[in-house]
């Protein structure tokens, strides 16, 4: 609902990038606090994009709650 009001601020553009690069970060940490030793930067790397997913749908449905 706060965000369907934007317009009527004159706001156009919301920048998710720091949400983005935060649920990256923080998924390297957990990974990296559950085994200190991991060398598979690959299936890190695909944690990491499938909470950049979940983090990506969560702002499209509060962007657009009729995409749902």
């Amino acid at each position: 609902e706060q965000f369907g009001r934007l317009h009527e601020y004159g706001v156009v553009k919301v920048n998710i990038a720091s949400d983005l690069r935060n649920a990256m970060i923080r998924t390297f940490g957990k990974a990296y606090a559950a085994n200190p030793h991991e060398h598979s930067l690959i299936r890190v790397s695909r944690e990491s994009v499938a909470e950049i997913a979940d983090v990506v749908e969560r702002r499209i449905r509060q962007f657009n709650p009729s995409a749902s």
